[in-house]
């Protein structure tokens, strides 16, 4: 293994929790490089950071995870960024019997100077497989590379082996994929690099740096698919007094950086070849150390350097090319020292950018076009030692940073040179003499600037170059010479005037007057006005000299009055906006010509908006909406069905109107009515808002429900039964049953069981329809939380679970409570008495601030129960199938739904509708509807049934508060008569029909469920666009439950 039996036990109390094997590995460490650590110490405390624990949750056992390590003869060391220091200690030789280092938990070692001759890479390979970097520096005992040695750590990603006298790589070190990062720099490395062109050594090397060292021909041959994922590139040579002879070959489609570097001083005779084909290179530097050769020793081959759009940066020196094979506009950087360049290269130099040309063989006049129009700004040209450079400098040259015309043959320049050069002798250098009684000509383009923030803007010649201890402090230089900035130190106000020193040597300085145009917009509101909208700014300054327009979304405002005391600016928008939200954002803008500021500013269209109104009898009357309308009251108008309904009393939250209709005297027709008030020039609308109730409900009552099934209830005013106790139904038929209730902790869905059979019903969906009950909004209620439930014996018997809609919409929060109880109980629900069978189940639901997007639009909650729709003729008991109108019962208008009676088997599922909500805890009307059924494609029930989804809505007005609550009973139906009348039972060997479920809605949810083929119209025909829609969100609500 590689272990002795036995070393000694260095383990004290404090590192019992290491492993031994461990510790006598780190003892090893501790004498090759002779450090000053004890084992008698807690090695995991007291050598942090420098060696590093990590303790199993399994066992409890440290481990050692990262260590760093070398002698004192490296006193101060900076390795990965970790500065690294030791004591130098005296002590025993490593133990000889040791050949392996177990580590099993290491993934960062660093070494330096190690004081023994081991093999210590090989000591690694077998025990360290958590090893992530391993770093050994100047350590002369590491004479090798193992053969696999990268294959050996499978985690392996930065290996750096620097300084070291390794003379030969094998090359299966690069056979690994997981190391990014190899370097090997500082190796007496004299070898060259062959990389066979069929073979992929790496496909995650990323950075490589390679030394070369002794002899004098060195190959290296670099295709893509060699190391396809290589970024950066670094080939050094060292020797001193050699002639090395070097060929460079590297074509890579992922190559960013090439550098290459020579170190030591090396004899004429060496040459290096370089052809690179890099398309996507960024950098290339071919650098060496600082000497001269008699002969040029660069030469370098770019394969079509024109199509490599990503290269900024190209530095050499001692090139023997006459001319540079690429063109320098957007580079960051040129430089081409002591080369044989003849020419300047072609292209424009960006701002900021460096030229280095010196010490070359230029000749004739520098080209204006290399500095011309609005590039150069700041850039650094350096042309020193091109003796045969001729002519004058163009005026251009004023915007450097840096001009270099020292051992040229320039005879003039531009005045900015001759005012500068001894304010700036390092940056502007020539040889040209300064003319005699030379006096700097300068001057500013206006002394009086306006300004829009705490910097003056001044243009003028010859300003100099914002020399820090010359110049005035806060003075910027923008464009040298031309174009600088100055930092006022006072806040906005009014005009002033200050003294600024462009340059004390030269003597520029000028009193500049200035005065402020800002717009200083802090905050601001909109909101609505007779007509229109008010939008008021908060600024934190504008000077009135200056006129200023403000718009709104690029509407002009008007009416402005602005005050220079409170900086308080009012102003009107015209017209009432485009309301495609109830929730707006306005981009308000103020802007002058000299700057603009804008804000985007929430607003809310917050009237007109009724949330509940009273319904009326065919006789009509007061009609009173509850909401919100305005505090103006310019122009009000309500309307009923299209029909004026004359205002009889208005204020902030009420409007009373009465509604007779036309002509007078006759009975309104009865159903829903579309309400239109106007208010301020602004609409409310709905269509399912306020309707006309019967005045003979009763009576109707009384006829077509046999008075409610031989007086088992009694029929009210809207022409519904109202069962005594025990009894329910829309004729009063059924009386409580069985069944099983069974809680749903992943969502409130209402189970009941029967006779094998299980009835579901869920909330599917919240949406918000628009006038045209087209979606515009939805959350699906498929995520819920299930947060609480308790059994309370002191309130009949009540079981509750609650829960929360776990949803990353918008603001609403949604809350549900499953109750059960076997005991009957009467709740109160908007004002009138609902009476719970024993063994109901009742789903409360809150919706709360919903964050609605119009004041014309409503909420719709969705609902979904799986039934078969090819039941047979015997689905009813009595040999019957049932017909769309005894399964869907309307009320007296035939439009909004009131009952349902669904066959199930042998089954009946009851379900009852109020047709009132309850919106921010007010009763208001409600409309019920069938959405839609749609088939399951390819399911059968265990009565080879085809099964459907069916869809019912429950509108309900614009609300903060929306309550929901409907419950669920198991009945029976008892056999009332002979079988002779239509209101009796069948006359069946078995005298009872099973009812499963029965519903009674107390707030905004129904149960609306379809048998057969059911066939379901409405007086109000949908679009095109409707249906296809709402098609679209059907299936889309199926595939999320």
């Amino acid at each position: 293994m590689g272990f002795p039996d036995i070393l000694f036990d260095v383990r004290q109390a404090q590192n019992q929790d290491i492993p031994q094997l461990e510790l006598d590995s780190f003892q090893w460490v501790i004498s090759y490089y002779q450090l000053s650590y004890s084992l008698s110490d807690d090695v995991c405390n007291s050598y942090f950071p420098n060696v590093v624990c990590v303790t199993d949750p399994v066992t409890n056992e440290k481990h050692f995870q990262e260590i760093s390590a070398h002698t004192t003869k490296l006193t101060t060391f900076w390795l990965l960024s970790r500065l690294i220091t030791s004591v130098f200690a005296t002590g025993p030789a490593p133990n000889a019997s040791l050949t392996d280092l177990y580590f099993p938990s290491l993934t960062k070692y660093n070494g330096a100077k190690g004081s023994f001759n081991f093999d210590l890479l090989s000591m690694f390979m077998k025990y360290c497989k958590s090893l992530q970097s391993l770093v050994i520096h100047d350590d002369l005992n590491v004479l090798s590379i193992p053969i696999n040695f990268s294959q050996s750590f499978p985690k392996l990603e930065t290996l750096s082996l620097t300084k070291l006298k390794i003379s030969n790589v094998p090359m299966d070190l690069f056979k690994s994929n997981t190391l990014t990062t190899v370097i090997l720099d500082g190796n007496p490395i004299n070898q060259s690099l062959i990389v066979d062109p069929l073979v992929v050594y790496s496909t995650s090397i990323q950075t490589l740096q390679f030394p070369y060292s002794e002899g004098n021909n060195f190959q290296f041959n670099l295709l893509p698919n060699n190391f396809p994922a290589l970024k950066s590139l670094r080939i050094s040579t060292t020797g001193t007094n050699v002639i090395i002879q070097m060929n460079i070959n590297i074509v890579s489609n992922s190559l960013q950086t090439f550098l290459f570097k020579q170190i030591d001083a090396l004899l004429d005779g060496t040459q290096f070849n370089f052809t690179i084909n890099t398309p996507n290179i960024e950098t290339i530097r071919l650098e060496h150390k600082t000497f001269q050769l008699n002969e040029r020793y660069i030469r370098y081959n770019f394969v079509n350097p024109s199509s490599w759009a990503k290269f900024k940066t190209f530095i050499t020196d001692g090139q023997v090319e006459s001319s540079l094979p690429f063109n320098v506009t957007n580079f960051r950087e040129v430089g081409v020292i002591n080369g044989d360049l003849e020419t300047f290269p072609n292209g424009v130099l960006s701002n900021g950018s460096a030229l280095v040309l010196n010490g070359n063989k230029i000749t004739g006049t520098i080209p204006l076009d290399i500095v011309s129009g609005n590039n150069a700004i700041k850039a650094a040209i350096d042309l020193e030692g091109n003796a045969g450079l001729t002519g004058s400098v163009p005026e251009e040259f004023c915007r450097l940073r840096f001009m270099g015309l020292e051992g040229t043959g320039v005879t003039s320049l531009p005045d900015c040179a001759y005012c500068y050069k001894n304010v700036l002798p390092n940056e502007i250098t020539f040889d040209v003499p300064i003319p005699g009684n030379f006096a700097c000509p300068h001057s500013l383009n206006s002394t009086f600037i306006i300004t829009t923030d705490s910097k003056l803007t001044i243009r003028g010649k010859n300003l100099g170059y914002a020399v820090p201890g010359d110049s005035t402090d806060g003075l910027e230089t923008i464009i040298p010479n031309e174009l600088l900035t100055f930092k006022v130190p006072d806040p906005p106000s009014y005009q002033k005037w200050v003294d600024v020193v462009f340059s004390t040597a030269v003597g520029v300085s000028y009193n500049i007057t200035y005065d402020y145009a800002t717009l200083i917009f802090n905050y601001g509101a909109i909101e609505q006005i007779p007509g229109g909208l008010k939008v008021t700014l908060n600024m934190g300054f504008f000077n009135p000299t200056y006129a200023f327009n403000i718009t709104l979304d690029n509407n002009p405002c008007i009416n402005v009055n602005a005050s220079e005391t409170t900086y308080i600016i009012t102003c009107n928008v015209p017209g009432i906006p485009a309301l495609n939200s109830l929730n707006m954002i306005g981009k308000v803008t103020i802007q002058n010509d000299y700057t603009l500021n804008s804000k985007n500013i929430f607003y809310a269209i917050g009237y007109p908006v009724s949330t509940s109104v009273n319904s009326l009898d065919q006789y009509g009357g007061n009609v009173t909406f509850q909401g919100q309308f305005g505090q103006y009251f310019d122009q009000p108008s309500a309307f009923i069905g299209g029909e004026n309904c004359p205002i009889l009393e208005l204020n902030a939250t009420t409007l009373v109107c009465q509604y007779v209709g036309t002509p007078t005297g006759q009975l309104l027709p009865i159903g829903p009515k579309t309400v239109r008030i106007v208010v301020d020039g602004y609409t409310f609308e709905s269509a399912t808002l306020f309707t006309i109730n019967a005045i003979n409900a009763t009576q109707h009552c009384i006829t077509t429900t046999n008075n409610c099934t031989n007086g088992q209830g009694q029929c009210n005013d809207i022409g519904v039964c109202i069962c005594r106790d025990n009894y329910i139904g829309d004729n009063c038929e059924f009386i409580e049953g069985g069944g099983e209730f069974k809680p749903n902790i992943t969502n409130p869905t209402a189970t009941f069981g029967i006779d094998g059979y299980q009835f579901n019903f869920s909330m599917v969906a919240i949406q918000e329809l628009d006038m045209d009950d087209v979606i515009v909004r939805e959350i699906l209620t498929n995520n819920w939380i299930y947060t609480n439930s308790t059994n309370d014996t002191a309130i009949a018997g009540v079981e509750s679970y609650d829960y929360k809609l776990n949803h990353t919409e918008f603001l609403p929060m949604v809350n549900a409570r499953i109750e059960f109880s076997n005991h009957s109980r009467t709740i109160t629900f908007g004002g009138t008495n609902q009476t719970y069978l024993p063994n109901s189940i009742k789903l409360s639901v809150n919706i709360i601030y919903w964050m609605f997007k119009s004041n014309l639009n409503h909420l719709r909650v969705v609902y979904r129960t799986q039934l078969s729709i090819n039941t047979p003729a015997e689905y009813n008991g009595c040999g019957v199938e049932p017909t769309v109108e005894e399964s869907i019962i309307r009320g007296l208008d035939g439009d909004n739904v009131q009952f349902l009676k669904v066959y199930k088997n042998e089954n009946i599922f009851f379900g009852s509708f109020l047709d009132y909500v309850l919106s921010d805890g007010k009763k208001t009307y409600s409309k019920n509807e069938l959405i839609n059924q749609t088939v399951i494609e390819n399911t059968l029930s265990s009565s080879n049934q085809t099964l459907s989804d069916a869809y019912i809505g429950i509108n309900m007005p614009r609300c903060l508060i929306c309550s929901l609550d409907p419950s669920f009973n198991s009945l029976i139906q008892p056999n009332f008569g002979t079988g002779q009348n239509e209101q009796d039972t069948c006359s069946s060997s078995d005298d009872k029909w099973k009812i499963i479920v029965g519903v009674v809605v107390g707030g905004i949810a129904a149960i609306a469920i379809l048998v057969g083929s059911i066939l379901y119209y409405k007086k109000v025909k949908k679009s095109k666009y409707y249906n296809a829609q709402m098609k679209s969100k059907l299936a889309r609500l199926s595939q999320h439950a």
